[in-house]
């Protein structure tokens, strides 16, 4: 089994940022009543190279392709919630991912 120690997007040439429709707290994480929940328009704010993670243009936040919230799911990561984005100008299906508290147990990196 391959351990990985955090989520993040690619920071790679021309990868795709979106922007959200609507003015919500930039400098935190999403919140479980977060505005975005509801006004989940968003919109291409640059790039054209689409990732299973986009970040969002103007925060930390991010968006998980359906990929990944099923690997997620799947192997039973918790600490994590997620709802759908619209993407204006991608067809695929996206989720805000909601960071809720640690996944899993804290490692002990030295004992690896």
């Amino acid at each position: 089994m391959k351990l990985f120690y955090r989520i993040r997007p690619e920071d790679k040439k021309d990868c795709v940022r979106i922007q959200s429709l609507v003015r919500y707290d930039t400098l935190s994480i999403i919140h479980q009543d977060s505005i975005l929940s509801s006004s989940n328009m968003f919109t291409i704010a640059r790039g054209s190279k689409k990732f299973d993670i986009i970040q969002f243009e103007d925060s930390l936040n991010f968006a998980i392709s359906e990929r990944v919230k099923k690997l997620l799911t799947e192997n039973s990561v918790t600490g994590w919630n997620s709802f759908p984005v619209i993407i204006k100008g991608i067809k695929e299906s996206y989720h805000a991912f909601q960071n809720l508290s640690k996944a899993g147990p804290i490692l002990n990196l030295e004992a690896i």
